[in-house]
């Protein structure tokens, strides 16, 4: 064998494997350098945005003091399948890079609520390979640490919810000067609807009106929260009626005075009171569909219910959304992980839809 034909057969075996000996270092180097988890379990300051997280202040909010609304109307719009995943949702990341290909550019997210607070605690708003990296990483040690209950906690004290505005507590007060505990469900849908872009979705508060879309938007988180049986039918009906009066200052009204005031709304255009509310006068569509495990019966796209969105509508409300609208649109929830022992007892999302 000549001794060059020699040098050829070392470097082809020496290259694989001086790579992948460069790979594990650094691999070593990003785990050795990675953040303390444990920060959170005590006080810390995000690296992010600088924002102070510490369980033992007076502006943290245990779950316990969040309206159950908020807290199932961030998990339907940003992470449906929160309480079954390990820290990935592996459907949705699937179907987000389906549909970023398929578009050419990233249009669609697929990071979960612990993904989400592993970035926004420890990371900064790179979007490189090192940092996706990292992520992952922090947070399958964060799913180990946490329970499921002490991350979302975590991360709705953290979150950005409008421009200088983080953590429900401030965005209760802001937007509703109320505690995050007396959020109502057109109030906790829309904060869930400033998610993951809040600088751009403030705009409809300063202006005080929300446009077609906005409206769509804030209704589709309402009709996923009547789908996984969060809320009740009337409740849905309500919110159908009062999404046009945003910002909703000062409503207090019940269920009897609701229809009182429907009843003469109707008897006002029509002149008799033989008429029902058009928008309630059939059933709800059966399914939602951002949720495919949940069936997709036929509906009558033209029926009075269209009030209340479908994907479709959503998407198309208010015309062709801008690129900027198209980047910047919350997540499509993933179809809840279904197992033979069903939910944790402290689940907040059933697996199935309640029936009518």
């Amino acid at each position: 064998m000549s001794f060059d034909r020699t040098k050829t057969i070392i470097a082809f075996t020496a290259f694989p494997a001086l790579s992948l000996l460069l790979l594990g270092i650094g691999f070593s180097l990003v785990v050795l350098t990675l953040p303390d988890v444990k920060q959170l379990k005590s006080c810390m300051t995000t690296t992010m945005n600088r924002v102070e997280l510490c369980t033992k202040k007076e502006t943290y909010v245990p779950l316990n003091k969040i309206s159950p609304y908020l807290i199932d109307a961030v998990i339907v719009s940003e992470d449906a399948s929160f309480r079954q995943h390990d820290g990935f949702d592996w459907f949705e990341i699937r179907q987000s890079f389906s549909t970023n290909l398929k578009r050419g550019k990233l249009a669609r997210g697929g990071s979960t609520i612990t993904q989400q607070l592993a970035k926004n605690a420890f990371l900064d708003g790179s979007k490189s390979l090192l940092r996706k990296v990292r992520e992952a990483l922090l947070t399958r040690e964060i799913e180990s640490l946490l329970t499921k209950d002490e991350i979302l906690e975590r991360y709705l004290n953290v979150v950005e919810l409008g421009p200088n505005i983080f953590g429900v507590k401030k965005a209760a007060s802001y937007y509703f000067n109320k505690s995050p505990a007396d959020l109502n469900i057109l109030e906790s849908a829309y904060i869930a609807f400033l998610l993951p872009n809040p600088s751009v979705h403030h705009t409809y508060f300063e202006k005080k009106a929300l446009t077609e879309y906005a409206r769509q938007r804030v209704l589709g988180i309402c009709l996923r929260l009547f789908r996984f049986g969060k809320i009740e039918k009337d409740d849905l009906e309500i919110a159908n009626f009062r999404v046009l009066e945003f910002p909703w200052e000062g409503l207090s009204w019940t269920r009897t005075e609701l229809m009182d005031a429907v009843d003469e709304l109707l008897i006002d255009e029509a002149g008799s009171s033989d008429s029902s509310f058009p928008a309630f006068e059939q059933d709800l569509p059966e399914s939602d569909p951002d949720l495919p495990t949940l069936g997709q019966p036929g509906r009558d796209d033209d029926g009075p219910w269209d009030s209340i969105p479908d994907q479709e509508q959503i998407d198309d409300a208010g015309g062709e959304p801008s690129d900027e609208d198209a980047d910047t649109l919350p997540q499509e929830e993933s179809a809840p992980n279904q197992s033979d022992d069903g939910l944790e007892p402290e689940a907040h999302i059933d697996p199935e839809p309640t029936e009518e």
